[in-house]
């Protein structure tokens, strides 16, 4: 850019309108401007920057305000969705580290960003040059701050696309992008979102496993058989952990919030018998594994595998038929009363 700041070209001037648009990571892009202003030879200057996170958290948006600070100085190599491409290059990059490729100059920078942690058992020998940004979505005053940028004030819209976005920046970007000046003009975003999320999912099969998987409250193998089946359970589940909207939990593995949302608005709406039926079919699946317990009576509610079971069952029931099913399970709560509060509590949240 030239010292005016006008833009003298078309580049320029969509350098400047990002710029413009670019809203939160303020500790992330101060941090990589003082590194760029340390001498190479400062003990204190890193030379690998990490960005990693989940799909549209905004990692390329972020490497756009690196590069843009990194300009007319150092010689920086980015390396985006390396998720992708990681698998070709990360052995690469780690033998130019070591030198199996000639020296490398004190000048150089590099930032990789992915969906996933660079891993730190292959990276570990290079820890002390590496600075890793873990990307969360927008606070709440990052998106409110990004929506009023593009001419979004009124709270009732702002409060509306919060809600539908879980404060995702790709998806305040795309509500936003629409410029409704009506709450109702807010269109829902999980089609196109789960498209963006599936867009490098080429098999038609892991897709729509992908789409059912986010259904139930907790993943296991077990879980998988009963939607696809034994034969391919294995195939799936151990895809399905691979990928980077499935995280480990202490009871199983689950879905990232955000993207468990937008999947199951999105099969919802899409699909409404399969999301019946495969809500029955897991209700049916929980009910079974608490009458295998086989406990006396007074001995249920107070063991921690039938509490679960009992839960997933009331869970899968109320969103398969709601009309149906509500009433049995308030009465369900009105009769457990006097038994164990902490439970009862799970339960009152899980019928919310």
């Amino acid at each position: 850019m030239n010292p005016q700041n006008k833009p003298k070209n078309l580049q320029d001037k969509l350098k400047q309108l990002q710029q413009l648009g670019f809203v939160g990571r303020e500790d992330q892009v101060n941090q990589f401007r003082q590194n760029l202003a340390l001498p190479p030879e400062d003990d204190r200057r890193r030379f690998l920057y990490n960005v990693w996170g989940q799909g549209g958290v905004g990692k390329s948006t972020l490497l756009r305000q690196f590069r843009k600070i990194a300009e007319k100085t150092a010689v920086v190599l980015f390396f985006d969705t390396y998720e992708r491409t990681g698998e070709f290059l990360d052995n690469w990059l780690r033998e130019i580290l070591e030198g199996r490729h000639g020296e490398v100059s004190l000048n150089i920078l590099i930032t990789i960003a992915g969906r996933q942690e660079l891993d730190k058992n292959h990276w570990e020998p290079y820890e002390g040059v590496i600075v890793r940004f873990p990307l969360e979505p927008f606070t709440e005053e990052e998106a409110q701050q990004y929506l009023t940028r593009k001419g979004i004030t009124d709270n009732r819209i702002i409060e509306v696309i919060l809600r539908l976005s879980g404060n995702l920046p790709l998806l305040v970007g795309m509500l936003a992008d629409a410029h409704p000046n009506d709450p109702k003009q807010v269109i829902e975003p999980s089609s196109n979102a789960v498209e963006r999320f599936f867009k490098w999912i080429d098999d038609p099969k892991r897709r729509q496993m992908a789409l059912d998987a986010a259904i139930p409250r907790c993943l296991n193998q077990d879980v998988i058989a009963k939607l696809r089946g034994e034969k391919e359970a294995d195939e799936l589940f151990t895809w399905l952990k691979e990928t980077s909207f499935v995280n480990e939990r202490t009871d199983g593995w689950a879905y990232h919030d955000v993207v468990k949302t937008q999947m199951l608005r999105h099969k919802r709406l899409s699909s409404p018998q399969s999301w019946a039926d495969i809500h029955g079919k897991l209700a049916e699946y929980y009910d079974s594994l608490r009458n295998d317990l086989q406990l006396e009576e007074h001995k249920k509610q107070r063991d921690p595998s039938w509490q679960s079971h009992t839960l997933n069952v009331l869970y899968h029931n109320l969103c398969q038929s709601p009309q149906k099913n509500l009433s049995l399970a308030i009465n369900e709560f009105l009769a457990a009363l006097k038994n164990q509060r902490k439970f009862l509590q799970q339960y009152a949240e899980t019928m919310l």
